[in-house]
């Protein structure tokens, strides 16, 4: 049985990630410096990281959900 605490808490790390990620490019938009454009790079590789982990645990999640017994599955590598 999948312990939906655990899957709650790894949601929210995901979505509390997309939200710093969001705030720091706001606060790097409103007081710009010299290395404005690499760090905001830098957090948007962040909250994309985050987005991707999110909907991929998602999508094993579904999967899980479906076929709970794991019965005809695909190996995907």
């Amino acid at each position: 049985m999948i312990d939906e605490r655990l899957v709650e808490a790894l949601r929210s790390k995901y979505q509390y990630q997309m939200k710093d990620a969001v705030a720091k490019i706001n606060n790097l938009l409103n007081n710009p410096n010299v290395d404005s454009i690499e760090e905001i790079d830098s957090f948007l590789d962040d909250f994309k990281n985050a987005k991707d982990k999110g909907g991929y645990f998602e999508g094993i999640l579904n999967t899980l959900k479906t076929n709970p017994e794991g019965e005809n599955q695909k190996q995907v590598l």
